[in-house]
């Protein structure tokens, strides 16, 4: 039983790309079938009925759960089911988003970069349109919901100082903290129901909303607001899988929705956990031996750790590890430097 835990263990972290790990549907999926514990024949349903590195089988899927006698699956059999003779099924995964906008080369860090300017009084007001939840891999939509996002400055701030998120009728008021063109709230809850739910507990999933980092597009003239939302799930204990709203002073045309989703998005460097108690995990990518320089401020831009530096890394993946269980809580950042260019990502220390 031990080893078969184990493989589920590595196909799950592969699933959602936890750690030290990158996301990868392969391999999570060739972990999964070497196992026969219950919880890895659960989620390789899930990768059958979604369609996430395997073409999708709805019937192969409910098989499996036919065949695993776990809790889990049985509760989530029942919903399948149930879906699929409803006069309402309709097919949960949507478009495929195309590779570029997430792409991993941290070459194109465009996103918190230190040399961008704060934000201007341009976002205040209500902006409305979507939310799309995103698969692990942050290339397909599973479920679009209604969302609204509202700034306003107080009488003594010339910034934006608060925001309403609104979420499928669910809202949320917080101050927020800016950095860039991304900012953090101090403590942010939003609950949304769930079509399926393998579990009781898990029907409405509690979403710590940590922070949102903004991009404008232009399109024909209009001018959309693009968020990439970094959440944890209480429920799971884990980091929320991706989000990202996209937003217009007036109602939002469905076509505009696919070319805001196509264009080449931002990368940026991983951090995990966010929010962390104790040590960081950073992760990022060099196309070409680059030097790098990795340090941690306080919010107020006091160095707390100079964490790396190296005068010519070479190309591929890095992983560092950064100290934090001295570090008091509160709104930590984390700048990373490659050839000369600055970037940097809010953290929270529970």
């Amino acid at each position: 039983m031990g080893s078969e835990k184990a493989a589920y263990s590595l196909g799950y972290l592969y699933l959602k790309g936890m750690g030290s790990i990158d996301q990868d549907y392969y391999q999570a999926i060739q972990w999964f079938e070497k196992s026969n514990y219950g919880m890895a024949r659960h989620w390789l349903a899930k990768c059958y009925y979604y369609g996430l590195g395997v073409t999708k089988n709805k019937e192969k899927a409910m098989t499996l759960l036919r065949d695993n006698p776990i809790y889990n699956s049985q509760t989530l059999l029942t919903q399948w089911e149930a879906h699929d003779r409803s006069d309402e099924n309709q097919d949960v995964v949507g478009k495929e988003i195309p590779n570029q906008i997430l792409a991993k080369s941290t070459q194109d860090l465009a996103n918190n970069k230190t040399e961008s300017n704060l934000p201007s009084d341009s976002f205040s007001g209500e902006w409305q349109g979507n939310l799309y939840e995103m698969d692990w891999s942050g290339k397909k939509i599973l479920k679009t919901r209604p969302a609204k996002l509202e700034f306003s400055a107080s009488n003594h701030s010339n910034l934006p100082d608060n925001t309403t998120i609104s979420i499928a009728g669910e809202k949320v008021q917080s101050p927020v903290f800016w950095h860039g063109q991304s900012f953090t709230l101090p403590d942010a809850h939003i609950s949304l129901t769930q079509d399926f739910a393998d579990h009781p507990a898990e029907k409405e999933l509690n979403f710590e909303i940590i922070s949102l980092s903004l991009e404008k597009k232009t399109i024909s003239g209009s001018t959309y607001l693009v968020a990439q939302i970094e959440t944890w799930v209480s429920n799971w204990s884990e980091p929320g899988p991706p989000l990202i709203m996209v937003l217009h002073k007036n109602n939002l045309p469905e076509e505009d929705v696919s070319n805001l989703l196509e264009e080449p998005g931002n990368a940026t460097f991983t951090v995990y956990p966010n929010p962390f108690i104790r040590d960081i995990l950073i992760q990022y990518e060099l196309e070409e031996p680059s030097p790098v320089e990795v340090s941690l401020y306080d919010y107020y831009g006091k160095l707390r750790s100079a964490a790396f530096a190296e005068k010519n890394q070479q190309t591929g993946k890095h992983t560092l590890t950064i100290p934090g269980h001295t570090l008091t809580p509160g709104i930590y950042i984390i700048q990373v430097q490659i050839a000369g260019k600055k970037y940097s990502k809010q953290v929270l220390k529970k």
